[in-house]
């Protein structure tokens, strides 16, 4: 199986820690259900997933999944609209093919690390919006040449602004 789709539905509860036969996926989403719980770990073992939705489910207060540092394979990663609460981790490194990144309504605390925009230099999309972060934008941003969106809307940022003209 190349494609995990349960999007939209009304599934709830724990979500497997069983990856079963499913080391060839490429994309998995469980956008938009009830799944709840923490996001599980066995998921780093599928080497090649390029897409992960889990946005808009229960998944709580566990903070971030720091091994989603680990998944160099990774595109596109949208974990919005989560309690995962705690602040961004530094997992950035591994993850320079990253695409886009939804960590918005998660109750994101603390600096945004400079490393996202040191590592993440092909990011055409990051929503890191309705948040609880402090600090400043890190001027690593400002050199993110692909980024089509960023939004940093509703936060409690603050400093000098980004230039998006330069």
């Amino acid at each position: 199986m190349k494609i995990f789709d349960l999007s939209v539905n009304g599934f709830q509860g724990k979500f497997s820690d069983s990856n079963g036969n499913l080391t060839e996926l490429l994309k998995i989403d469980l956008s938009f259900n009830g799944f709840s719980r923490k996001i599980p770990e066995n998921l780093k073992g599928l080497n090649k997933l390029e897409f992960l939705d889990f946005s808009y489910n229960n998944f709580g207060n566990f903070g971030m999944p720091l091994f989603l540092g680990e998944m160099k394979s990774l595109r596109e990663v949208h974990l919005s609209g989560n309690f995962l609460g705690g602040q961004i981790p530094e997992i950035w490194e591994n993850l320079e093919g990253i695409l886009g990144i939804g960590l918005s309504e998660m109750g994101l605390v603390g600096n945004i690390p400079a490393s996202m925009g040191e590592h993440l230099r092909n990011v055409c999309y990051l929503g890191h919006d309705n948040n609880k972060p402090e600090g400043t934008v890190p001027k690593e941003f400002g050199t993110l040449e692909f980024v089509r969106e960023l939004h940093l809307e509703n936060n409690n940022l603050g400093g000098r602004l980004l230039n998006p003209l330069q």
